[in-house]
């Protein structure tokens, strides 16, 4: 989807991915081929909805509902 107003263009993307451990920390990476459309310091809005739980919180240390607003 691409929309494009006044001087900048928008776009969507939909990614399906696994969330990574990086140190303590979890994280999502960009895929390779989206590298020129987002590079580093471009601001995107993520939204995350949840496919598949992890097997256990405790096997992860990262709590399901951890900073979710409802």
């Amino acid at each position: 989807m691409q929309y494009t107003g006044g001087m900048y263009k928008m776009q969507a993307y939909t990614i399906t991915k696994q969330i990574s451990k990086h140190g303590k920390q979890a994280v999502i990476v960009i895929p390779k081929v989206l590298e020129q459309e987002l590079p580093p310091g471009t601001v995107a809005e993520v939204r995350i909805t949840v496919l598949k739980q992890a097997e256990a919180e405790s096997k992860t240390g990262l709590c399901a509902n951890a900073g979710v607003q409802e």
